[in-house]
């Protein structure tokens, strides 16, 4: 079956954009006739004042809430006092009148206009949203993107790749398309005011993001679930009579046709610079003042294992395309997640299992983009080598008891006097080579076995040294992993020099720290933690 794909909003391809590409998100339309509501909608900032005023905030409460100043909010009260939605009595604070309560409870919005248009309404089949959209007129007249060109038509979002499985049928309730249109309307009214100059661009944005009707999608993505208000069966007859049964005229009606099944252009631009590393514009001709909302549409969809784009799956293929553009960014303009997925692949797909080495990792990557002079370079190889390095390598230990390092150290302190085959029974369970340790000495080894039941060792070298040692003792599975690992020899290069670099900037004494140990430094500490996470990913 062919699926036609609209472009209501004019996206263009643009060959000499690299960074863009066109994209066909599927949606589902439902036709239905709407009766606009009577002028009775209020702003964003006149809802909230009227939710505030509901629950006992005074004037100056309200302003301190919504960060205004009083005389704003006494305007905002004259303006909800003339439109009867509050009043005052001498003696008493402002309180709601039944027209207030009314609207707060949503049963203003359901007296509509005389007036009936008709037009669609689109679901997301696959995350079960109604998008906050109405198209008035007939559908099959709207814009299809024109084939002119196959290399470049929109790749599909599709489940699994399989286009019938994508179009599930659906019933959708009129009380979810009333929300659907009510946030059209606010959104509308925004859009209005931007054109009219009354707001900026910006502050149209951030008033849609700020609408309650948005507050789900503006969470942790985590809370996406399938929306309840939808069945992929027909309804029954008693349950269609049921819902059928309104207090008074309807907003919003379903018409009896049945469903169409289309695609929605988007354009999605890589942008490591942004904190998702891209984003998307409106499928709607909204000037891309509700763009967020899709942003975090695809956000949700990329998490999905079984959504796909074209032949790849849509996580997978973003990833790749911001991995591609990230080569050559500049990383003082990198967001962190989108260097994070470049550089630390191992770790961003872990993010959640390391949270707190991620968001310390994060806090000195913020660190680095401000330029940081000599003494805030030494901070940021400080913090890095303490809450990455030592961190990471601590973790190696933790599957061992105190009295089982206590007999490791015993151990390895009697068989220390025979130094030359202490040094090669280490090396014998490791793809290791002499060179690797062949700066150690005894008295270092002995210091760094006095430290073992404390604190695993002190500084990165004496934990390598105990992990070592531990391991050939009493291996685990994370020590054998890393150090019979094929790049365990240049993973200990790596580490000695952090460790020198580290040391220069814990001591005064010897060679001083330098510009160039600095950017050593931070040219090598992300590749080898990601190593080290990637130990512990093999879980």
């Amino acid at each position: 079956m062919r699926y036609d794909i609209l472009n209501i909003a004019n996206c263009r391809y643009d060959r000499k954009d690299t960074q863009s590409f066109l994209v066909a998100i599927p949606a589902i339309a439902i036709e239905c006739e709407v009766h606009s509501p009577q002028d009775d909608e209020l702003d964003v900032y006149e809802e909230t004042a009227l939710k505030f005023i509901s629950i006992g905030f005074s004037l100056a409460g309200v302003a301190n809430a919504l960060n205004a100043s009083e005389t704003f909010i006494e305007e905002i009260y004259a303006n909800l006092e003339s439109d009867q939605f509050i009043r005052k009595t001498a003696g008493n604070p402002w309180e709601l009148t039944d027209k207030g309560i009314e609207y707060l409870k949503g049963i203003v919005k359901d007296r509509p206009s005389d007036q009936a248009v008709y037009g669609y309404f689109f679901v997301n089949p696959i995350k079960k949203d109604i998008l906050p959209f109405f198209y008035k007129g007939n559908l099959d007249q709207a814009p299809l993107f024109q084939r002119k060109d196959p290399d470049v038509f929109p790749e599909k979002i599709t489940i699994e790749g399989n286009e019938e499985n994508t179009f599930p049928n659906i019933h959708v309730k009129n009380s979810e398309l009333k929300k659907a249109f009510s946030a059209f309307i606010k959104c509308n009214n925004i859009l209005k005011r931007r054109d009219n100059d009354e707001i900026s661009h910006e502050e149209a944005q951030s008033e849609i993001s700020a609408l309650s009707i948005f507050e789900d999608e503006f969470q942790d993505l985590d809370s996406f679930d399938e929306a309840e208000s939808f069945i992929d069966t027909p309804i029954t007859k008693s349950e269609n009579e049921k819902e059928s049964i309104s207090r008074g005229p309807q907003l919003v009606k379903k018409l009896s046709s049945r469903q169409k099944n289309i695609y929605l252009t988007v354009k999605i631009t890589i942008d490591p610079s942004l904190p998702e590393g891209y984003k998307i514009t409106s499928p709607f001709n909204m000037k891309n003042i509700d763009e967020k909302y899709y942003l975090r549409q695809m956000q949700w969809l990329k998490e999905q294992s079984n959504v796909f784009l074209g032949e790849s799956r849509l996580g997978d293929y973003l990833k790749k395309e911001i991995v591609k553009l990230c080569r050559d960014f500049d990383k003082n303009r990198m967001a962190f997640d989108s260097f994070a997925l470049a550089h630390m692949p191992h770790l961003y797909s872990k993010k959640e299992q390391f949270r707190q080495l991620y968001d310390d990792i994060s806090y000195s990557y913020g660190a680095m983009q401000r330029n940081p002079g000599l003494h805030e370079q030494k901070n940021i190889v400080r913090d890095l080598g303490s809450d990455v390095v030592e961190n990471l390598l601590n973790r190696f230990f933790v599957d061992y008891e105190n009295r089982q390092l206590n007999s490791i150290a015993n151990n390895a302190k009697y068989d220390l006097k025979q130094p030359r085959i202490f040094l090669e029974n280490l090396l014998s369970k490791t793809f290791l080579f002499d060179r690797d340790i062949e700066r150690w000495s005894i008295e270092f080894i002995k210091t760094a076995l006095s430290h073992l039941t404390k604190s695993y060792g002190n500084g990165a070298l004496e934990k390598l040294a105990n992990l070592l040692i531990a391991n050939y003792y009493n291996p685990t599975k994370y020590t054998k992993l890393f150090l019979e690992a094929d790049n365990v020899s240049e993973m200990f290069k790596q580490a000695m020099e952090l460790n020198r670099i580290r040391n220069l900037v814990s001591h005064d004494k010897g060679k001083k720290f330098s510009y160039n140990d600095y950017l050593t430094y931070t040219d090598n500490i992300f590749s080898f933690a990601d190593g080290l996470v990637a130990i512990f990913e093999r879980n």
